[in-house]
């Protein structure tokens, strides 16, 4: 409260799963807006603006009981805060995937749990090892080592650490392999087809709709994997395309990259484009 009295007109974002209603009721004598970004929908909050870039069937409804009348709501993937390089990737069009020659491979910048490992070993299925790997880790990769050493015993896998412009190794993939979050809308962006596996507790409330309206194949929880039935089903995707380009039709038009502008223009007030409607 001293550090904000300092100051004059104060927007504070609110990222938190732990604050609500009486942490934000505490500190809006002293500010001028409060933007919230949730996604589970599951306490009161206190704010002008609240975003959520998730896909829910009831997006609308969700939050129906937690926030004001009057509260500004960004909700679904138009609003999906991507970097611009996902806006000048982003093709006006996209093609059909022929065959799956080449697999994009990211859990996160930690993957506390080094799935990559897990599923660069899978690949090392010799039916799976004319398949190219791009597999992405953040520099901050405890299991560093031990990928980098994977990743030169398998022929056709390239690592990439701590990469700048993650857009083109998705523009160039086939098929998409990672954990839910901000990386699940990177994808999608981009209209490439995933398999996605979740491993924290928001990850089954923000994937549900998703799975169930076929947007996403769901592997399962981190701790529940089954490396039989995960070759099964690259097995079947590889020998049947088609279910990719289901799935890459469905979502393409999802989102178109100008998600962070529209926020800003929002919380700033200067929206220029009245399709822009919430």
């Amino acid at each position: 409260r001293d550090l904000i009295n300092n100051y004059n007109n104060i927007l504070m974002i609110i990222d938190h799963y732990s604050i609500g209603k009486t942490w934000e009721n505490y500190l809006r004598p002293y500010l001028d807006t409060i933007v919230v970004i949730d996604d589970l929908a599951n306490r009161t909050h206190d704010c002008d603006f609240i975003i959520d870039q998730n896909w829910f069937v009831d997006m609308e409804s969700r939050y129906r009981d937690f926030i004001s009348y009057d509260c500004v709501k960004l909700f679904g993937p138009r609003f999906s805060i991507l970097r611009s390089e996902f806006l000048r990737a982003k093709e006006p069009a996209i093609s059909n995937i022929k065959n799956v020659n080449n697999i994009f491979l990211f859990f996160g910048g930690t993957d506390q749990y080094n799935l990559t490992s897990k599923f660069i070993k899978i690949f090392n299925d010799p039916k799976l090892q004319k398949i190219r790997l791009d597999v992405v880790i953040g520099g901050n990769n405890k299991f560093k080592a031990e990928i980098k050493k994977l990743t030169k015993l398998r022929k056709n896998t390239y690592l990439h650490i701590q990469i700048k412009n993650i857009s083109r190794i998705i523009k160039k993939a086939d098929m998409g392999i990672g954990s839910a979050g901000v990386n699940t809308w990177e994808r999608i962006c981009l209209g490439l087809p995933s398999l996605v596996v979740s491993f924290a507790e928001n990850h089954e409330v923000v994937l549900s709709d998703l799975i169930s309206e076929e947007l996403i194949i769901f592997l399962g929880k981190f701790d529940k994997l089954n490396d039989f039935e995960i070759k099964n089903k690259l097995f079947e995707l590889i020998k049947n395309p088609k279910l990719l380009n289901n799935q890459r039709k469905k979502t393409f038009e999802l989102v178109d990259g100008l998600g962070s502008s529209r926020v800003i223009d929002w919380i700033t007030g200067n929206i220029k484009d009245s399709s822009w409607k919430v």
